[in-house]
């Protein structure tokens, strides 16, 4: 086959994989957790199947994962008809499908086969508070879950630097800041395990600091030089795997918002 001809070919079995998965019944073993590469996919390739079986949906798109969630139609798991599925694809690469069925669990566990080991699916039965069968199965990630901060340092222009313990705090203020300690002299920082997110970067001199002045990540509120130009706290996105670099806590402060001075 000529290589132009082959490139068409692959574009179409491309185009056409989401009807060839409902047509024969590729959707069904989806459901039934029994198709690992499929459920591999972005959330976003099963839509086209289920539409296509009669399923309304819909997709939620945030910075740590990525959802489709249907419900109604001709689509089965196991045999037995579906109520709705939820498909969820995490930042690592992970899936989590939780399939809700039209039946009890206790008619449903004798149709799951004896083997649910497919290329490392994990599956678990189990009832909802309604009764109805909860068919969940979960493929491990295979991508780093956290990203990381870098940047320089500087206090007052002194030298050598100051020993400083710089922070990422979320922006949604769940959970607690995540700090490193810097040492005398060291002038750049790293601040690594951070869920994907935003943050605000601020730096606090734990010596030769006797006004107790805040380092942050700012920008202009305008377009100014000088030091009249007013700064507002700076959001630096985190994305898994990622290392957000020139993120520089220099701009002092005699005072934060309350929720960025705990340490």
């Amino acid at each position: 086959m000529q290589p132009t001809a082959r490139l068409v070919a692959l574009l179409s079995l491309a185009l056409l994989a989401p009807a060839v998965l409902a047509q024969s019944g590729g959707l069904d073993r989806v459901l039934s957790c029994q198709d690992a590469p499929a459920l591999a996919r972005a959330p976003a390739a099963l839509q086209a199947p289920a539409v296509d079986a009669g399923s309304a949906c819909r997709e939620h798109q945030g910075v740590r994962h990525h959802i489709l969630a249907c419900s109604g139609g001709r689509a089965r798991g196991l045999g037995v008809p579906v109520l709705e599925f939820e498909l969820a694809g995490h930042a690592d690469g992970s899936r989590v499908l939780a399939v809700t069925l039209r039946s009890t669990p206790e008619h449903v566990r004798a149709r799951l086969p004896a083997d649910t080991s497919d290329a490392g699916l994990v599956v678990e039965l189990d009832a909802r508070e309604d009764g109805r069968a909860e068919l969940r199965c979960h493929l491990p990630g295979d991508r780093p879950a956290h990203g990381s901060i870098a940047g320089t340092l500087d206090f007052r222009g002194l030298h050598p630097v100051p020993a400083m313990r710089v922070c990422a705090t979320a922006v949604s203020r769940r959970g607690a800041p995540h700090c490193v300690q810097t040492t005398t002299g060291q002038t750049s920082y790293r601040i690594d395990g951070l869920p994907p997110g935003e943050y605000y970067v601020t730096a606090f001199a734990t010596e030769d600091n006797p006004n107790r002045l805040h380092g942050a990540y700012t920008q202009p509120l305008r377009d100014c030089t000088g030091s009249d130009c007013m700064q507002r706290l700076q959001r630096v996105p985190v994305l898994p795997g990622e290392v957000s670099t020139g993120i520089d806590p220099i701009t002092l402060m005699q005072e934060l918002p309350s929720f960025l001075r705990r340490r």
